[in-house]
């Protein structure tokens, strides 16, 4: 697996940080994918986890200690991203569509509007029945508005 240096933007590391991560990233890859494979059953949301799994690990990566443990990590974040996706699997197609553009392509409400064809209040009100389900889904506690 080749780690995306475009998904990687934005993090700043020394250079001997950066050859340790791609070191240390080429060792997991293969049981996270089979992790991953096995929570989702899909070989492109495969990928698709293991990838952001590890640029989860490389944004944390001058913070996490080297005791063993950086594996356990990566495997938690791909977990993680897994139990996410099939949560929004879930969601009706205007709740997940909302709440994916703005919150993993990053779309203003304005520019999800635009992008779903309707209007910002619509996105607004869809996006906050879909993150209260995704909440309840998900076992989180609830967030007040304040």
């Amino acid at each position: 697996m080749r780690i995306s240096h475009d998904r990687l933007k934005g993090g700043r590391m020394r250079r001997r940080d950066d050859t340790e991560f791609t070191e240390f990233a080429v060792a997991p890859a293969p049981r996270m994918r089979r992790t991953a494979y096995l929570l989702c059953g899909d070989w492109q949301r495969t990928e698709d986890a293991t990838q952001d799994a590890l640029v989860k690990v490389y944004r944390r990566w001058s913070h996490l200690h080297r005791d063993g443990r950086l594996e356990a990590y990566a495997h938690r974040a791909v977990d993680d991203r897994a139990v996410v996706v099939q949560a929004l699997s879930t969601l009706p197609a205007g709740q997940r569509s909302c709440i994916v553009l703005r919150y993993y392509v990053d779309l203003s409400v304005e520019q999800t509007a635009e992008a779903l064809g309707t209007s910002a209040s619509s996105v607004r009100s869809q996006t906050s029945r879909g993150l209260v389900q995704l909440r309840h889904l998900l076992a989180l506690p609830e967030r007040s508005s304040a």
